[in-house]
């Protein structure tokens, strides 16, 4: 499965990276001619090249008006009248969706799509995503791009226009998770049409999510058109820098009621969306902040009625109970700590503050070209245009001259698509143990004093209460017990005692230079697991760099997914390309396996890698050897006077079979010895089978000898030398099979790609 976004790339199945096998017809990149060939070119605005011939399926499909998905599927059970008027609201609701995204734009469709039901969004200039899943729905899109990916998990490299359905929600879970990941791809001006059940309240799901709801009709099947405007609590920040002579930009969103002004940035888990935070006042006062329980470090920048800096701040650490003030301040502006250096900002320095929709829109537009969800910009006329990381976000020097600045950017920020990520279940952190919460306390006397989560610190009188970490971790109770009650530091870190084999994983994953990713399900708080994780993994590791898993890519999956879906939901939401690992996996029967197997295991496959190696090795000299002496067909003096050298190529070539086997015959060996973890005689059988046939094949080509100087031999050399190359392969394929095994069965791990 590829994930694509506009503009599409490559057009074979080879140049798209496919983890399926070529010929695997639900996920093949482009639908076959009735010769076999593939198409050669499908491009937004192309016409269509292939058009079914007489293979080309009928699925049923209606369509209707400005309705472009089948109405089929969704109204088939409806009696006349009921049909005629659900038909009449997607139309309504589908013309205005559609009239408010524009030529050249991005939108996502989710469900069962085809050319003819796309032709009104292709006559408008409108690109399309068409994410399917469902194996029998797959159909013909060969004007559009496709991804074969569940909505729930898709996740697009550069943020969407739109969003619409062409089939409703089966569940609230899944409607939740989908809901969710959905205004995720979306970009900060967007707008989504949604389809449901009328079972499901898909409207309050929505709303929950961040979207606004625009229109609706709620009949047999309820019709939901939503938008998302993240840009109307945003404000653009620009800086000059007068050495280097550029000029800064970034967005940032806006505190402007008492109550956003309060909370500030401690609601945040951290500041990936947007760069800062603007605190706006009607005329200059004297302020004071803190940090609170501002989770990150902050720099704070006072700013005056005439947007010059009067006071910075820097580097704040959380957990600081300084007070940072300032008199005549009109605004104030917290961004991530270090940038104000970063980017040159000083005292005295001018900020320009800009509130205007459509200059935050052409910014956010230019990030999201480059496929960021958040960016510095930097405008140089001397600086070479760069793309660097600070943090959780980054920033793009982009040269005034520089014509090919997106090129450039684009090949750069592609270094990531091909990283190696490991994947680990958030629920795994959860124990059955309880914890205790303190009561909060402002009376100094007979108080003492305790560290909490996201840095807090607070007095407590000792009285406590004990409750469950599986209700601890349960969305919204921290939120909610938080404001009287907080856990002590230590007795957190203390929790994740019995974890230390998956903290260890963690901090091994990444030390080898993997990026941390998190899947959970159910009801719990991901950024309150992941910041008790976070604590747990620097508590004794103080003289090390900091681990940070803030910014690590979450996301949902349904309670009752099995292994197998899980690993699918994990491949619809990363690149093919990249290499990915899942971690900590609970096996089916319960039964962890100790630290003594798991050394068995990895000795097993150093012995398969080696022997896979060597079967290689030989396999390409066989070749070379029948190589040689298809040359000397016409010369069969030169041929029978090689005896010599075929005995000594033979003995060297049989020396590496024979490692071949040693290291399978140690392999088999240590399978045996931990047999008892899980089933392993398929496996072990599978292994002595194939190394047979292997020898057995390779000995045929040595025996050649006794007829080297016979006419025949050259034709035999070809025949057996094939034979003993398709041995070698399947050897090959076994010996990597068996290594998946043990990965997965045995060490806890999968490894999805490689």
């Amino acid at each position: 499965m590829k994930k694509l976004s506009w503009p599409y790339i490559g057009s074979t199945e080879s140049e798209m990276g496919s983890m399926s096998p070529k010929g695997d017809s639900d996920r093949d990149i482009s639908p076959p001619y009735n010769d076999g060939s593939r198409g050669k070119n499908y491009g937004t605005f192309n016409d269509s090249i292939y058009s079914g011939g007489e293979d080309a399926h009928d699925y049923g499909h209606k369509y209707s008006g400005g309705t472009f998905f089948p109405l089929h599927d969704m109204l088939s059970e409806l009696e006349e009248t009921e049909y005629e008027t659900e038909v009449k609201e997607l139309n309504s609701i589908s013309n205005e969706f559609l009239s408010h995204i524009k030529s050249g734009s991005t939108i996502i469709g989710w469900g069962r799509q085809d050319d003819e039901a796309l032709q009104p969004i292709k006559g408008l200039g409108i690109n399309v995503i068409a994410v399917n899943k469902e194996k029998k729905e797959s159909v013909n899109i060969n004007s559009f791009a496709s991804a074969d990916a569940n909505i729930m998990f898709y996740k697009t490299r550069t943020k969407c226009d739109g969003f619409f359905a062409a089939k409703p929600f089966e569940t609230r879970e899944e409607a939740e998770i989908a809901a969710k990941n959905i205004y995720l791809n979306l970009g900060p001006k967007s707008y989504g049409m949604f389809v449901s059940k009328a079972s499901i309240n898909l409207e309050d799901i929505l709303k929950e999510v961040g979207f606004t709801v625009v229109s609706k009709f709620n009949n047999k099947l309820k019709k939901i058109l939503v938008k998302k405007n993240s840009l109307k609590n945003s404000a653009l920040i620009r800086h000059f820098n007068q050495n280097k002579k550029s000029i800064s930009s970034f967005i940032c969103d806006i505190a402007e009621t008492t109550q956003d002004k309060i909370i500030g940035l401690q609601s945040y888990s951290n500041l990936s969306n947007n760069c800062g935070l603007l605190f706006k006042y009607s005329s200059p006062q004297s302020l004071t902040f803190h940090m609170g329980t501002v989770k990150f470090p902050i720099d704070i920048l006072f700013i005056d009625d005439d947007n010059k800096i009067k006071k910075i701040y820097s580097g704040i650490q959380p957990g600081s109970l300084d007070l940072f003030t300032c008199a005549g301040a009109k605004n104030v502006l917290e961004v991530c700590g270090g940038i104000s250096e970063s980017l040159g900002i000083e005292v005295g320095d001018k900020i320009f503050i800009d509130f205007n929709e459509k200059s935050i829109e052409k910014e956010s537009s230019l990030i999201k070209e480059i496929g960021l969800s958040s960016c510095i910009i930097k405008e140089s006329k001397i600086l070479k245009s760069n793309l660097e990381k600070f943090e959780r976000f980054s920033i793009l020097t982009k040269n005034s001259d520089d014509k090919k600045l997106k090129t450039n950017i684009l090949k750069i920020a592609s270094i990531e698509d091909n990283e190696r990520i490991a994947v680990f279940n958030l629920n795994d952190f959860i124990s059955d143990d309880q914890i205790s919460l303190y009561r909060k306390s402002e009376d100094l006397e007979g108080s003492m004093f305790g560290l909490s989560l996201f840095s807090e610190s607070f007095l407590t009188s000792g009285d406590m209460i004990k409750v469950s970490l599986e209700k601890f971790y349960e969305d919204n109770f921290y939120k909610n017990i938080s404001k009287k009650y907080l856990p002590h530091l230590s007795d957190l870190i203390y929790s994740m005692g019995n974890k230390s084999d998956l903290l260890n994983n963690i901090r091994a994953n990444i030390n080898s230079g993997y990026k941390l990713a998190f899947i959970y399900s159910g009801n719990i708080d991901a950024d309150l697991v992941k910041e008790a994780v976070e604590v747990s993994l620097n508590s004794n590791y103080i003289n090390d760099k900091k681990i940070n898993i803030t910014n690590a890519d979450c996301f949902r999956i349904p309670k009752d997914y099995s292994l197998e879906n899980i690993v699918e939901a994990i491949s619809d939401r990363f690149d093919s390309e990249s290499k990915i690992i899942l971690s900590s996996i609970t096996k089916s029967a319960g039964v962890p396996v100790d630290n003594e197997t798991k050394a068995v295991a990895k000795k097993c496959i150093k012995h398969l890698n080696r022997a896979k190696k060597r079967a290689g090795d030989l396999s390409s000299n066989l070749e070379q050897n029948s190589s040689v002496y298809n040359k000397l067909t016409e010369k069969p003096k030169v041929v029978k006077n090689s005896a010599g050298e075929y005995s000594e190529s033979s003995k060297r070539n049989s020396k590496i079979c024979k490692e071949v086997l040693l290291d399978i015959k140690e392999s088999i060996g240590l399978l045996n010895s931990i047999q008892d973890i899980s089933t392993t005689e398929e496996v072990i059988s599978s292994l002595a089978d194939l190394s047979k046939i292997f020898s057995s094949s390779v000995i045929d080509v040595f025996d050649l000898i006794n007829i080297i100087d016979s006419d025949e031999f050259v034709t035999k050399l070809s025949e057996e030398t094939e034979k003993a190359k398709g041995a070698s392969d399947d050897l090959v394929i076994t010996i990597d099979r068996t290594k998946a095994y043990i990965t997965k069965d045995i060490l806890g791990i999968i490894i999805l790609s490689e």
